[in-house]
């Protein structure tokens, strides 16, 4: 084996001479991730040469490494040897790793340049009648210089071609039948570029890998029309022992590639045609002469040069170089297609409209307003007997006495026109809802003497209702019968809450769960009891339950950043990614520079398998850690650490594996309370231990 930037081969041990000989035989190559060494390792293969044991050569094949920029491993492949009964050999290539990061990928590229020919050539260096390339005197190279890079490459061996032959002349085609075009005919200006006698070059290709720096450098270059690849070409005489050239610097040439065309969005090929032009600042150094040689080379006779100003002989025959140009990846690479928007959370969990903010039915109305009626009945025969007892034992002619009087102050005081206009709206509302009938046809007596009676039932049976609740309101259990009798004015939802607490810290989860369940039945539209009960269940592994009640949560407060968090934790933790990424987000939103919420959502993403997202959140985290000690991965834990409470376990396991380096011991700590969260007790034991 010959690898890329070392002269002495590898050998193997000899091996039987077999059908199938096996080798076993491996080799170590370390690679520096610099631009000189990777473009040597892109330009030059592995050469992998048999031998026999008198180390005469049987064969030899090459193997590009390039692939390995971007991936850890060749599979086996069987490379042919270069021999005439065509054995093969069996070879792979393994890494720990890429060359390249995927960031690095997307920064940089593999720039390719096959010089392949030049057309239209002057005539004084065409062939002439009866010609062919043997007779040519000269051989050409090809020079090609790149910025940045010192050496140039070469590639000489350039040589004198003669066009195909064209096409005999076909018979003219019946009347009536049908015709094709011939493939030879030429079809536009590019097509007549390349007629006639061309110099032609084999294997003429340059691989560069271009950084992450020379990746932007080149881009900004180009972009300026500055020129970054020139090709010189310069001729030599074939035998030159026998010729001297002494018009070697007239015929130098020039040939700047307008690399343009390559910054177009998301362009990876152009198969260019460049200008060639006169070379004028090459000087030619003749070769050194061999005073012993018998014949000393014949000078060709000089050309006569062009008057100042006269175009050269290139411009004027309009001579041009064919090269093509490719890179692995754009220059200017397209955009990404930004991802559709996502839905609020409020979309998706509509917050919820409080029972005292809901429209009520007609009869609800109705009952409530008579309720008003009778407090306010209530209290004027109050301010009207004072010191009247409730139920006086003084005879019917008092009490009749007293309600006359009681009706004269509500028709004086106008109190009996408010209740009336205070009915009238549910009232009416109730008729509708009792008697439908189509508009625009007036209703017999019989019909309005019906809906009379419907109306008076209806309104009756209401208004006994109302009378009932008020006199004899319903005997409700307690909500919170597990709630002491508070010495202070403790709310009892707080008293609770605390409760809960302590139950759940002393294991007593069925006694926790009562609590929690009284605490919400008290206060229903507290979020915060919701969400407290909704961590208490994800604790105890009752993940569909949990993810209800921080819905309730969300609903009733869709602002509620750690009802927010919980519940895109919860999604994510139940694999329902999509819209959990839609809540993590929105916490995201609300806390931008919040280096876990970052972390947060590159663990989110690498569970959906979006490599680049997860790249760009990792990136963003990374930045806004470079002046903290550790890097990322305190902050892993940290992110551990406050998934916790919602046992959010597939996050809390991967932030801990991710936090390598950083707090092994809190790690482990973490590890534990996860362990008995699942009431896996013996396995936290050992943890803690």
């Amino acid at each position: 084996l010959t690898l890329p930037g070392r002269e002495e081969p590898l050998e193997s041990e000899v091996v039987p001479d077999e059908a199938a000989p096996a080798f076993g035989f491996s080799a170590e190559y370390t690679v520096q991730k610099d631009d000189v060494s990777l473009t040597q390792l892109v330009n030059t293969p592995v050469r992998i040469e048999l031998l026999d044991e008198a180390k005469v050569p049987l064969g030899e094949a090459s193997l590009s490494l390039e692939p390995m920029l971007r991936a850890s491993l060749m599979e086996e492949e069987w490379l042919p040897l270069s021999a005439e009964n065509g054995p093969s050999i069996l070879v792979s290539v393994s890494a720990e790793k890429p060359i390249l990061t995927e960031d690095e990928m997307e920064e940089t590229t593999v720039f390719t340049s096959d010089i392949l020919s030049m057309h239209r050539l002057p005539p004084t260096s065409l062939l002439v009648d009866g010609q062919s390339e043997a007779d040519h005197l000269f051989t050409y190279t090809a020079v090609m210089k790149v910025v940045g890079i010192e050496a140039p490459f070469m590639f000489p061996g350039g040589t004198i071609a003669l066009p195909p032959p064209s096409p005999a002349p076909q018979e003219p085609a019946s009347e009536g039948a049908a015709t094709e075009p011939s493939e030879d005919v030429p079809k536009g200006k590019k097509e007549d570029e390349l007629a006639g006698q061309y110099i032609s070059w084999s294997g003429a290709s340059v691989k560069l890998f271009l950084g992450i720096e020379a990746y932007n450098r080149w881009r900004k270059a180009v972009e300026k029309g500055e020129p970054t690849v020139t090709v010189l070409i310069q001729r030599h005489p074939k035998d030159p022992h026998a010729v001297l050239d002494t018009n070697a610097s007239r015929y130098a040439a020039i040939a700047p590639l307008d690399l343009s065309p390559m910054i177009e969005v998301d362009t990876t090929f152009h198969a260019g045609h460049f200008a060639v032009h006169h070379h004028e600042e090459y000087e030619h150094v003749p070769p050194p002469t061999d005073p012993k040689a018998k014949k000393q080379p014949t000078p060709l006779p000089e050309e006569a040069t062009e008057e100042e100003g006269a175009p050269h002989p290139y411009e004027t025959a309009g001579t041009i170089l064919r090269v093509d140009v490719s890179s692995f990846y754009p220059l200017n690479p397209r955009p990404p297609t930004p991802p559709p928007p996502l839905p609020k959370t409020t979309d998706l969990i509509p917050k919820r409209t409080l029972p005292a903010l809901a429209p009520k039915t007609a009869a609800a109305e109705f009952e409530a307003q008579v309720k008003e009626v009778v407090e306010s009945l209530a209290a004027e025969w109050s301010a009207l007997f004072p010191y009247t007892k409730p139920n006086p034992d003084d005879g019917a002619e008092a009490q009749d006495s007293r309600r006359r009087e009681l009706l004269y102050q509500l028709n004086s005081s106008g109190q009996y026109f408010v209740f009336k206009e205070k009915l009238k709206r549910s009232v009416v509302r109730l008729a509708r809802e009792i008697g439908q009938r189509p508009k625009g046809e007036a209703p017999d007596s019989a019909v309005v003497q019906s809906f009379y009676n419907e109306l008076y039932v209806a309104l009756t049976k209401r208004m006994h209702a109302a009378l009932d609740a008020t006199f004899f309101p319903p005997v409700e259990p307690p909500k919170a019968p597990s709630a002491p009798d508070a010495a202070d004015a403790t709310p009892t939802a707080t008293t609770l809450g605390s409760l809960a607490a302590e139950a759940e810290t002393l294991f007593r989860f069925e006694e926790a769960a009562v609590y929690h369940q009284e605490r919400v039945a008290t206060s229903p539209q507290d979020a915060s009891a919701w969400l407290a009960y909704a961590t208490f269940l994800l604790r105890t592994s009752q993940r569909a339950k949990a993810e209800e009640c921080a819905r309730e949560a969300l609903a009733l407060e869709p602002a509620n950043e750690e009802a927010i968090l919980v519940y895109g934790a919860t999604l994510a933790s139940r694999d329902n990614l999509e819209e959990a990424e839609v809540f993590l987000k929105a916490t995201l939103d609300a806390a931008p520079d919040d280096v876990e919420l970052w972390l947060l959502m590159g663990l989110l993403y690498e569970r959906m398998d979006r490599r680049r997202d997860v790249r760009i959140a990792l990136k963003q985290a990374t930045a806004m850690t470079e002046q903290t000690e550790g890097g990322v991965q305190p902050h892993y834990v940290g992110l551990a650490r406050r998934l916790l409470p919602f046992a959010a376990a597939p996050l809390i396991e991967r932030a801990l594996e991710l936090s390598a380096g950083a707090d092994a011991l809190e790690a482990e700590q973490l590890r534990a309370e996860l362990l008995m969260q699942r009431d896996e007790l013996s396995a936290a034991e050992e943890k803690l231990e």
